[in-house]
């Protein structure tokens, strides 16, 4: 394996949180939660879903 092709722990750590990964891992697990909610959107949609989410589902999100 050549210097370029060698992986990178931090990136394959760092990529543990990106969109797919969580994507992904719902797909796995949703049987589980059949009475849950999940959204999945990205960058700015979050102003716009969110107050019809809360609207819609009586949900009310809080910023962990």
């Amino acid at each position: 394996m050549s210097e370029g092709e060698k992986m990178d722990i931090q990136k394959v750590k760092d990529a543990r949180n990106k969109g797919v990964v969580a994507f992904s891992r719902y797909c796995q697990e949703k049987k589980k939660y059949r009475d849950y909610l999940f959204c999945f959107f990205e960058g700015e949609d979050a102003k716009y879903y969110f107050p019809r989410i809360e609207k819609y589902s009586g949900y009310e999100y809080t910023k962990k």
